[in-house]
This record gives structure tokens, C-alpha cells and sequence, in this order.
């Protein structure tokens, strides 16, 4: 089963895949629960599917899923797989400008890295950026922005003040 169990740093549309099983010549059918807990008191049920892989959507970041998967032909329903789990990427890396970079231009390009480790991020839908004089983000200055893909451009920043970004 894939993702293999406790793995970390998943897309937010991470597939979740699983070996066939032989039926005895009917349609074999899978169904998959997603839950938060490993004793799926809540789980998300999908509607059952002849595939052996299911692709997720709108997970939350930094939040850990349990997930199992059974078989059915007919009637004949299997017991449950082993309960496997893993983690969706919690942030995304700052990659431009540098940290504690000095003498930019007050229209700056930020730009966060595209991947996670080495694989590419997928599944989400807009990026967030924020740049401020204040490690709170909360002064007069406050630039934000929001955007696709993993850059913004930043436009009249002030001369000469010193800006946090994330």
C-alpha cells in the first residue's frame, strides 16, 4: 500500500494506492475510509470504485490521516486492510530573497520552493504571502498578497526598513 505507512511530507493530493485482489469472477470493488484517528470514529467513507487507487483532495496541512481499504464482490465483503497513516506536508521553504538579505529593491520578487524534499508540491490551490516590518505582522506596513504559483511581486515596499517575510 502506498503511501507506506507513517510516511511524511504528502501533497495535500496524495494518491493512495493498493494491490488488487482476486474475485472468483464478479466485479471486485474497493472501498476506502480516511480518518484523523486510527480508531476511524469519524472517518471520510468513499463511494466504492474498481480502481485500486484513490486520489485525495483538500487535506490539511501538517495534519496526520489513518487509512484502510476493503474488497467486495457481490456480497462477499473482505475485512479490513491493515490501518496504514502518513502526513501532509505542514509549510512550504522560503527560497528568495535570502534570509537577512540586504539592499533590495522595493518591488521585490518572493518566491517559495516548489517542492517538498524532491518532489514537486501538487494540491494546493493559492499560496499566501505576507511581508511586514513587524515579526507580528501587524503594522501599517503590512504587505499581502496572494498567488497561484509559488512567487509574488511585492510592489512599493519602504527604503531602508528591514522586512520579515513568509
Amino acid at each position: 500500500m502506498e503511501p507506506e505507512d507513517g510516511d511524511d511530507g504528502q501533497m495535500p493530493d496524495v494518491i493512495l494506492n493498493w494491490a488488487a485482489v482476486a474475485g472468483s469472477g464478479g466485479i471486485v470493488e474497493y472501498e476506502v475510509q480516511l480518518d484523523v484517528t486510527d480508531a476511524f470514529t469519524n472517518p471520510v467513507i468513499y463511494p466504492r470504485s474498481e480502481f485500486t487507487g484513490l486520489q485525495m483532495e483538500l487535506l490539511l496541512f501538517g495534519q496526520e490521516y489513518f487509512w484502510r481499504v476493503r474488497a467486495s464482490e457481490g456480497s462477499d465483503i473482505s475485512g479490513w486492510s491493515d490501518v496504514f497513516s502518513f502526513v501532509v506536508f505542514e509549510t512550504v521553504v522560503l527560497n528568495k530573497p535570502n534570509d537577512n538579505a540586504e539592499d533590495q529593491d522595493p518591488d521585490v520578487l518572493f518566491k517559495a520552493k516548489d517542492r517538498i524534499g524532491s518532489t514537486v508540491i501538487t494540491g494546493v490551490e493559492f499560496f499566501e504571502f505576507q511581508a511586514d516590518t513587524s515579526a507580528n505582522f501587524d503594522s501599517p506596513l503590512l504587505f499581502e498578497g496572494v498567488s497561484e504559483t509559488y512567487t509574488i511581486n511585492a510592489s512599493f515596499l519602504h527604503f531602508g526598513e528591514i522586512y520579515n517575510w513568509r
